[in-house]
């Protein structure tokens, strides 16, 4: 399988092949099609991978988060309300290389 049969967005697979990912790992493989599909979606993945993430999400002080979103993540986990607001505040995480 190949991020091409997933039905990714264009800029999202133009991203993906500029990294230089070619083929998705077991758990994308079965879990974006699931998100595609708007169904939640609880994973877990071989452990290891040294990926760092942080949570967005309203009703608490937004500092905090957008600290964490400065120093540099690879994965955001975000509630729509929040990631609008600070997409609102042109405020944006700067992922990790």
């Amino acid at each position: 399988m190949t991020f091409e049969n997933l039905n990714l967005m264009k800029s999202l697979l133009d991203s993906v092949r500029k990294e230089g990912y070619t083929e998705p790992t077991k758990i994308q493989q079965q879990s974006i099609p699931h998100i595609l599909s708007g169904k939640n979606l609880f994973g877990c993945a071989q452990t290891g991978t040294g990926l760092t993430n942080t949570c967005i999400y309203g009703g608490v002080s937004q500092q905090l988060q957008v600290n964490k979103l400065n120093r540099g993540i690879d994965i955001l986990i975000a509630t729509p309300g929040r990631l609008l607001d600070l997409i609102q505040q042109r405020r944006k995480p700067r992922f990790q290389d």
